[in-house]
């Protein structure tokens, strides 16, 4: 599966301006946060995560984990290369992420019709191996993700199937 990618870094300073009420007065402190964005596209064909399944074999006092996609580990693997070459952007603070799923076109698919996806795989399974594939590259814990915006649509003609990834760090500095 072949990966395309490119990454767009920029640097932000942000303010939160935080009130507190002392004496009837209002203070106010800021807190200044370094914002790192990180962008890049995945080509292949989204695969969902799917559900793990646990059998325990006959003489054996370990279970075995399987998940029901196949394809899953390929698709995971794709994602972790790519995003390899910016492990240094690793951080255990908060961020927000951004999922662009572009599905594969049927070929009798109309050109007017909107370009939303609203067939099988589900949105969140696809979300879920996303971040998953993540995990331990960018981030210590797909807990820290506070955010997450995802959407699904039909590659246009002259595309590929992919997902665009974009990430967001925000540390106090």
């Amino acid at each position: 599966m072949s990966a395309f990618l490119w990454l767009w870094v920029f640097f932000c300073l942000c303010s939160d301006y935080l009130y507190k009420k002392s004496s009837g007065n209002y203070t106010s402190n800021v807190l200044t946060f370094t914002c790192l964005i990180v962008r890049f596209t995945v080509t292949g064909v989204p695969r969902p995560k799917g559900s793990m399944r646990a059998f325990l074999p006959k003489g054996s006092t370990r279970p075995i984990i399987t998940a029901s996609n196949p394809a899953l580990k390929t698709w995971e693997q794709a994602i972790r290369n790519v995003a390899q070459p910016y492990a240094y952007v690793f951080t255990t603070s908060p961020v927000r992420v951004s999922l662009r799923f572009s599905m594969q076109r049927p070929k009798n698919f109309p050109k007017k019709r909107s370009r939303r996806h609203t067939k099988r795989p589900d949105i969140d399974k696809l979300s879920r191996a996303a971040l998953d594939a993540l995990t331990g590259i960018l981030w210590a814990d797909d807990s820290q993700v506070y955010s997450l915006h995802a959407n699904k649509i039909y590659a246009l003609s002259d595309e590929a199937p992919s997902v665009k990834i974009t990430v967001t760090t925000m540390e106090e500095i």
